[in-house]
């Protein structure tokens, strides 16, 4: 006979296997989820990045000057 496991019965070891089975698709299932996230949070470093690039250009811009700064970023907030 077999290992009555809940409304299954397995013979030998076919439990085991169904358990590599399993869990091998639900690792898929995780590598495509990590995948995702990855994607997601480059996405969103990205406007990061743009950013802190165009902060760096306005103080270059301004060469020191705080009211430059700002009106250089102020007018680049209308820029798309």
């Amino acid at each position: 006979m077999g290992i009555q496991y809940g409304n299954s019965i397995f013979v030998g070891f076919k439990k085991e296997e169904n358990f590599i089975i399993k869990k091998m698709q639900n690792k898929g299932l995780i590598w495509s989820f990590i995948v995702l996230l990855s994607l997601a949070c480059l996405y969103q470093l990205s406007y990061t990045w743009v950013a802190q690039g165009v902060e760096n250009d306005a103080k270059e811009y301004a060469n020191g000057s705080i009211e430059i700064e700002e009106a250089y970023l102020d007018s680049m907030a209308s820029e798309e």
